[in-house]
């Protein structure tokens, strides 16, 4: 997880260490808890290569939902790709602002 920090490092990622982990976590497919239990396990080539092509998306300040394919609003998942936009904490404002006035009516 090193290398990862220094290269968002130099790419100027702010939160580098929260999305190397979860970046890490995602592609080994395992939890937070996991991850410190097995903080001395050794990585076969597949999960160095999947952990490195994340890490190489990150890099190239691709955001981390866009990159996971997920984005959780309003407590649901959402899935992203490619064609859809990532909700953001504007839309949520905008939400909230109809929903109460749509209540009053």
């Amino acid at each position: 997880m090193a290398g990862a920090l220094q290269r968002f490092g130099a790419a100027g990622i702010d939160n580098a260490a929260l999305d190397a982990r979860i970046l890490v976590m995602h592609a080994l497919d395992i939890d937070r808890a996991d991850l410190f239990a097995q903080s001395e396990r050794i990585l076969t080539e597949e999960e160095t290569g999947r952990i490195r092509t994340l890490i190489d998306r990150r890099a190239a300040h691709e955001p981390v939902a866009r990159i996971l394919g997920e984005r959780e609003f309003w407590g649901l998942p959402f899935s992203l790709n490619e064609a859809t936009l990532e909700p953001r904490p504007d839309s949520e404002t905008l939400i909230e602002a109809t929903l109460k006035t749509i209540t009053k009516r």
